[in-house]
């Protein structure tokens, strides 16, 4: 249990690294979304509308939505948390094994 420990104080910053970093693609996603729904209502309130266009519009923004919807940062990251969480248990059950 300590070796685990140790391994994850060394990678605990890049883990908090990363999520930063999600979060930014994730901002992005949300920001690709909302492009896409706008584009969709200019194409949709348009006289003559170009169906091809629309309808890929359409299909890129469902991509983008399962994409989003995919995202979970917290799935990403919570190896850390999982285990920081095993560590208190094994804490509270056998005492002093580890160091949170």
């Amino acid at each position: 249990m300590r070796r685990v420990c140790d391994i994850l104080i060394k990678i605990e910053p890049e883990i908090q690294d990363l999520a930063v970093h999600l979060k930014e693609f994730q901002e992005y996603l949300d920001f690709e979304i909302e492009k896409a729904r706008l584009e969709i209502q200019k194409e949709e309130w348009k006289g003559k509308t170009d169906r091809p266009k629309l309808d890929g519009d359409k299909e890129w923004l469902a991509k983008l939505e399962v994409m989003r919807d995919d995202f979970n940062i917290d799935a990403m990251i919570a190896p850390a948390t999982l285990i920081r969480s095993l560590f208190a248990r094994t804490k509270e059950m056998f005492g002093g094994v580890s160091r949170y």
